[in-house]
């Protein structure tokens, strides 16, 4: 995604750069996603609650942007994972203290929410469709529930829905998500909107080149939702047996 280049040319680079540059960056990208998803469980925890006034519909959306709000607020955490990504900054920027620290001193706190229109809105979007798609998981749920199934069973169930539900999600935001690198890596070049960046990535790549990686990026979401929602389902059960 970052590049735009094949996965085994990629692969090759990585390894012959060395293997730990692939874990370059993972620190703001571990602050961001932990806050992010603590954030979209609580709200979703409290919605029914706080918007039971209003229609359902209506309530995903106000969830949404609030989700998608709070989820802005962290993007300066993309912006430095991004950029300590790409290759062509191994040498200006040691970690994510120092990216940090240089671009604000050298470009200003503007620089930290490059792109934020475009951020702000996939945000928004994202977060409505997980919360519909949170809402009609349980519907399934609480089918099964009736049904009796075995809580095996119904772990089961509920990983492989968290699971497909994220990755829905990443699937439909991957086009957004590409045009956002692609703005993020930028450093100390004039603030381009995103009408104008989709246009100049369309002219020099192509339509392909916003799926390019997708396939990747899948793995990816597939795995980390399944770790997410494995990892809260045993939450759930020694919070169970120890309440």
């Amino acid at each position: 995604m970052l590049s735009g280049q094949s996965v085994k040319k990629v692969t090759f680079y990585t390894f012959h750069e060395g293997v730990f540059l692939l874990y370059r960056g993972v620190l703001p990208q571990i602050i961001q996603r932990c806050t992010s998803i603590t954030a979209t469980y609580i709200v979703h925890q409290n919605v029914n609650m706080t918007f039971r006034e209003y229609p359902k519909n209506v309530a995903k959306i106000y969830s949404g942007l609030l989700l998608g709000t709070i989820d802005s607020l962290l993007m300066p955490f993309e912006r430095v994972q991004v950029i300590l990504a790409d290759k062509g900054y191994n040498h200006t920027y040691k970690n994510t203290r120092h990216c940090f620290q240089q671009l604000v001193t050298q470009h200003g706190f503007k620089e930290l929410y490059r792109g934020l229109g475009l951020v702000y809105f996939r945000n928004i979007l994202g977060s409505i469709i997980f919360i519909s798609l949170l809402l009609e998981k349980e519907k399934i749920l609480r089918q099964e529930q009736k049904m009796r199934e075995p809580p095996v069973v119904m772990s089961a169930t509920r990983i492989l829905l968290d699971s497909l539900q994220g990755t829905i999600v990443s699937i439909i935001l991957h086009p957004l998500n590409v045009l956002r690198v692609y703005l993020h890596k930028q450093v100390g070049e004039r603030h381009m909107h995103t009408h104008i960046a989709f246009q100049k990535v369309y002219r020099e790549n192509g339509l392909y080149f916003f799926w390019s990686g997708l396939y990747v990026n899948l793995i990816r979401s597939w795995t980390s939702w399944v770790l997410i929602a494995s990892s809260n389902e045993l939450y759930k059960q020694i919070y169970a047996h120890y309440r």
